[in-house]
């Protein structure tokens, strides 16, 4: 891929896999005795939205090395600048934003810190870098056809797997019991069921575009329906082997890390409002 800004540029080889893709939502979440509720400081729109991304590991040869530094530490080229990412028009498998943003085309962003290493024994005289950059701009991009991986629904995007490590349903009953000083129990019952789920979601290019697409656009802080098969148990034992429970997404920021060729990996954390 090709860095450049003022005219200048400077050709890299694209990270490897690892890196990690952050949507960060303007949404503040408060727990209250009934549940959760959010508020959307960007009025249930995407324009108020940031995102950024994180790469452990960027190899170079010590002359690329030496072009990026060149490139980055001179002020009539990239540095204190917006960069642009060139992609070019063919898939190149590295998604500096997200799925859903795509591999190809212009992105414009601004590097906020790079940690370089020292010569490497392995690979021999090469260097790693790791980099975290903003997104200032995203090329037009149009979600590819779905390909399913199983039978678990989230909004209007079916066919995602199951969660390969195991789905963690939390139970608060809404009582706290303490022991006094002789021993006696003193509690304290507020009569109010919540349950709230977390679970690493694996999911191809396909299902992780459509999901970030849907879940930063239509959902956000509003209502969702998950429709979980036959011994998902998404909430616990006590609200059913499956079910459609109308859910909401109770986090600020979605990190979407791309581990290895059309895999990628979204943790996501739901609060049940509603089971059917």
């Amino acid at each position: 891929m090709i860095l450049s800004a003022n005219g200048s540029s400077v050709e890299i080889t694209t990270p490897e896999y690892g890196y990690t893709s952050i949507v960060h939502m303007p949404i503040n979440w408060v727990e209250t005795a009934n549940g959760w509720d959010g508020w959307d400081n960007g009025k249930g729109q995407t324009t108020y939205d940031y995102r950024t991304c994180k790469i452990p590991r960027f190899l170079f040869s010590k002359a690329m090395q030496a072009d990026l530094v060149d490139f980055l530490l001179d002020s009539t080229k990239g540095r204190n600048t917006d960069i642009t990412i060139e992609l070019g028009a063919s898939e190149t498998g590295f998604f500096p934003f997200g799925p859903d943003k795509g591999d190809v085309g212009n992105f414009e962003c601004r590097i906020l810190n790079r940690m370089p290493t020292g010569v490497l024994d392995n690979p021999w005289l090469y260097f790693g870098n790791e980099v975290e950059m903003v997104m200032v701009s995203a090329p037009q991009y149009a979600i590819p056809v779905q390909v399913d991986q199983g039978d678990l629904q989230i909004g209007t995007v079916d066919g995602l797997m199951y969660p390969q490590d195991g789905i963690k349903p939390i139970s608060k009953y809404g009582l706290r019991q303490d022991l006094t000083l002789s021993g006696a129990v003193n509690a304290l019952d507020i009569a109010h069921n919540q349950y709230e789920t977390e679970f690493e979601l694996w999911a191809n290019h396909s299902k992780a575009a459509a999901l970030i697409d849907h879940l930063t656009g239509t959902v956000r802080n509003n209502d969702v329906s998950i429709v979980a098969p036959d011994n998902h148990f998404l909430y616990g034992a006590e609200n059913g082997a499956s079910g459609n429970y109308t859910s909401k997404l109770i986090q600020s920021s979605i990190e979407i890390r791309h581990i290895e060729y059309d895999q990628f990996r979204i943790p996501l954390k739901f609060w049940m409002k509603a089971v059917a």
